[in-house]
This record gives structure tokens, C-alpha cells and sequence, in this order.
């Protein structure tokens, strides 16, 4: 679906929900909208995902109050966003809001490699790659130009560093227990782990495994001629699994364990050139 009509789409969803129009003022930073459909991933009933950064937390109060008046209005209070979702001719719509502040502090940590992708802001930064500003443009790209994306793209490799001995290590022990299935299952998620890190550096930085597919077919219809094959890849490590033949099962294991660290050895010299 074309960006403009999904941005018209919003608008209009923002004139239906009075209360909802209420965040354009003075005390909200920026409004944009992100998601599956921008990214080329989604279909045409995908939800849309708006996103408010607020300057401040004092009129996040005043607006619960005055939305919860609303049934048709859902919301979700956690510590650090607040989550409402509401429906617009068949479409849902999820909002989430934030305070800047929560934001910059950890654009800070991406900034000198002291993040995580686990933090639920990640995927508010990832978002911005792909968003549409709905309002104030100007906050939305001093915010998004704060972000040392060479960096941003790193944060997966930060992830795998932190398990990837301990789960390789995890994963020996199975072998050498001739737990052959059950390491082919560690070995498949420490593989998941370094697909994701490889591909985060070469820019998909999406973080939702329900994605993984999409973002290896985006990757493989750009890589170079000395880029890993992906698909390849996983192709080899399915091919044939037979969970009731040990042999099988030790051969594809070994499989897993080769990847695993040629995939990690490649993460490690193109970390080096970002």
C-alpha cells in the first residue's frame, strides 16, 4: 500500500477519535507512523503502529484520563509507554507513547555500543527508518539524525556476543553427550542468533523473528557476489532431518556448529569495517 494513503489513513483515523487528536499540541514532540506495511513486509490488513514521543510526562496523565472516557478506546499502562489501540473502518491501529527523554537515554547507550536489542526501544529506532512523520517533521528528524546508525547496527552483534560461547558451549556438551536432537535445537537458536546479527549489519535491522524470512529474501536479492548465502544456509541445516536417525541427526548437528561459526567469524570482520 502506498505510504501517502496509509499517512491519509492516520489523519483521517485522528479526526474520527477526538480524544486522540487531542496529543496534537504543544507537548508532543513528534507523531509518526511505522510498521510492516512501510517496511514492505506487512499486507493490506496489517495494523498500523503510530508512534508519540512526548516532552513530557505530565500530560501523559492528563491524556489517559481523558481518553479512558472513551470505549472504544483500549490502553495499556506500562512503566515506560503507554500502549492504546483502537479500530478505524476494519483497521486496527496501535499507538504508542513515549517520553523523549526514555528515548534519548538510550540512543546515548547505542551511541557508544552500550545497548541492547532486548530493549523494547530498539524497535522504536528501527521504526524510524521507515517512518512517516504525521507531526512536527523537525523534531522527528533530530531525533532520527542523533542516531549513529553504524552503530545501531551493531547492537545484534552486542546480543550475540553476550551467549554465544555459553551456548556454543552448551551445544559441545549435547554432542558430546550424543544428545544429538537436543543440541540440533540449541544449535538452531544460537544459529537464529547469528543470522540476525549478520543481517542487522548489513542494514536489516528489524528485530521480529516472525520476519526473519522476509529480511534473508530482501538480503538475498541485494547481496554481493562474496556475501553469504543465507539461504543456503538453512536450506542445509532442514534438508533431510530425519529427529529419529542419530546419524542424521549427529551430522546435521555438526552442520549447525559450522555455520554457526562461519557466520560469526564473518560478523566479526565486517564489525570491523562499520
Amino acid at each position: 500500500m502506498n505510504s501517502d494513503l496509509l499517512v491519509k489513513e492516520t489523519k483521517e483515523f485522528f479526526e474520527c477519535y477526538n480524544d486522540i487528536e487531542f496529543l496534537n499540541n504543544e507537548n508532543v514532540s513528534t507523531v509518526f507512523i511505522s510498521g510492516s506495511l512501510l517496511e514492505g513486509f506487512g499486507n493490506e490488513n496489517s495494523d498500523i503502529d503510530i508512534f508519540v514521543i512526548l516532552k513530557n510526562s505530565h500530560f501523559l496523565k492528563e491524556f489517559i484520563n481523558r481518553v479512558k472516557k472513551n470505549e472504544l478506546i483500549n490502553i495499556i499502562e506500562r512503566r515506560n509507554k503507554t500502549i492504546i489501540t483502537a479500530t478505524y473502518e476494519e483497521r486496527n491501529f496501535d499507538i504508542e507513547i513515549l517520553e523523549s527523554g526514555y528515548i534519548t537515554e538510550y540512543i546515548q547507550q547505542v551511541n557508544v555500543l552500550n545497548a541492547y536489542a532486548a530493549d523494547e526501544r530498539y524497535d522504536l529506532l528501527h521504526r524510524m527508518k521507515y517512518g512517516k512523520v504525521i507531526y512536527n517533521e523537525e523534531n522527528f528528524y533530530k531525533i532520527f539524525e542523533s542516531i549513529n546508525q553504524n552503530k545501531f547496527r551493531r547492537i545484534h552483534t552486542q546480543t550475540l556476543n553476550t551467549y554465544y560461547a555459553v551456548k556454543m558451549h552448551d551445544i559441545h556438551g549435547a554432542f558430546k553427550e550424543k544428545e544429538f536432537v537436543t543440541g540440533y535445537f540449541m544449535g538452531i537458536d544460537l544459529l537464529n542468533l547469528c543470522i540476525d546479527a549478520y543481517l542487522s549489519i548489513r542494514g536489516e535491522t528489524n528485530p521480529s523473528s516472525k520476519w526473519r524470512l522476509k529480511k534473508i529474501n530482501r538480503y538475498d536479492m541485494n547481496k554481493k557476489h562474496n556475501d553469504l548465502d543465507i539461504k543456503d544456509f538453512i536450506y542445509d541445516v532442514y534438508k533431510g532431518l530425519d529427529l529419529r536417525n542419530d546419524l542424521i541427526m549427529k551430522k546435521k548437528l555438526k552442520n549447525v556448529i559450522t555455520l554457526c561459526q562461519k557466520i560469526n567469524t564473518e560478523i566479526e570482520v565486517h564489525n570491523y569495517d562499520l
